[in-house]
């Protein structure tokens, strides 16, 4: 090949190449203006999303001005931001509860995420509730150790030395609501009223039986099942929670022994 061809062979190579580069220079930076032509369109549709939603705050918050709206949500939010430490650590602090702690915190960094002051009142309508429980808990009343009583329907006639106390048969007294199992012993008419449990002493006849309310076996006539040893069987009679029937034995005379369910 003469050097002619060779050196125009070059040129070309050169011309090719050049405009190769000039072609991908100018595709690159097509390419990179579409791309933030697209960050830009994106950024405007963020903004008008974000403006579309501050509006409705606005609205949703009753106010015709943006700019009294933004300075109004800044205070709130200032105002209350730090709530839980006002209160944790306030006069009232003993009273707060560990329920009630944790609450408060949820309720301050609620305020701080806040988008509206709608949603601020919200959440310091319910600070407030807690504060007044708090407060009610701090002047709640102490209650103080009952003393126990021997026995609230004894008229007492005689007084030993031991501290016990003596009571006649015309001393008993009918309580209203008779033998309960807090107070374990009763007295009516004459008789000495008391009670054994189905779990210490389960009786063999027990599922013609039904409890009532209170934990008495009753009979299907509504009879209060009990047991005398002065008694016979299947007597009835009038004990302080109603009409008693005879069906079991095995306590001291003169008392009537309720069978009841009570553990």
């Amino acid at each position: 090949m003469s050097k002619g061809r060779v050196f125009i062979s070059v040129i070309l190579i050169l011309i090719l190449g050049a405009v190769s580069f000039f072609a991908w220079h100018e595709w690159q930076e097509v390419k990179d203006l579409r791309q933030q032509c697209a960050k830009q369109v994106a950024h405007i549709q963020e903004n008008e999303q974000s403006l579309m939603l501050i509006e409705s705050w606005i609205k949703e918050d009753g106010y015709s001005s943006a700019g009294q709206w933004w300075e109004d949500y800044q205070k709130y939010q200032a105002d209350y931001s730090h709530c839980d430490e006002k209160v944790i650590n306030g006069e009232n602090s003993d009273y707060v509860t560990e329920e009630q702690k944790n609450r408060l915190q949820e309720i301050a960094a609620e305020i701080k995420k806040s988008r509206s002051i709608t949603e601020i009142k919200t959440l310091v309508e319910e600070l407030n509730t807690i504060i007044e429980d708090i407060d009610k808990q701090k002047n709640a009343p102490i209650l103080q150790e009952e003393t126990p009583v021997i026995n609230d329907n004894l008229i007492v006639d005689d007084y030993i030395s031991d501290n016990n106390f003596i009571a006649n048969d015309e001393d008993y007294v009918v309580p209203s609501s008779g033998l309960t199992q807090q107070s374990g012993v009763n007295y009516h008419d004459g008789r000495t009223e008391t009670y054994y449990s189905s779990d210490v002493l389960y009786h063999y006849r027990t599922p013609e039986w039904t409890v009532d309310e209170e934990g008495f076996y009753r009979t299907d006539e509504g009879y209060y099942v009990v047991a005398a040893s002065d008694m016979d069987q299947g007597a009835t009679f009038e004990g302080s929670k109603g009409t008693c029937i005879v069906l079991d034995s095995g306590c001291s005379a003169g008392t009537t022994d309720y069978y009841v369910a009570w553990s």
